[in-house]
């Protein structure tokens, strides 16, 4: 579960990436209201498949900012 504050409303991209910056989940087109949001990702890579425990990179993308988040995934 990651929460993030999204100064407008609007749509949004959401990508996590690897310690070594490869892309591994992408959620784009979504569209949210204005305030603090959570956003549930499943520890699965864009094709389904689970991830290792490790270093990731959250980086959520909105209309006018951008932020990001270093997570520690642990099984």
């Amino acid at each position: 579960k990651i929460n993030s504050y999204l100064p407008e409303a609007g749509s949004f991209t959401f990508v996590i990436y690897n310690v070594m910056g490869r892309e591994v989940y992408r959620m784009e087109g979504m569209t949210q209201s204005a305030g603090y949001q959570s956003f549930q990702w499943n520890a699965a890579d864009n094709h389904g498949n689970p991830v290792s425990t490790g270093i990731y990179i959250c980086r959520i993308k909105s209309k006018g900012s951008e932020g990001m988040i270093k997570m520690l995934f642990v099984k």
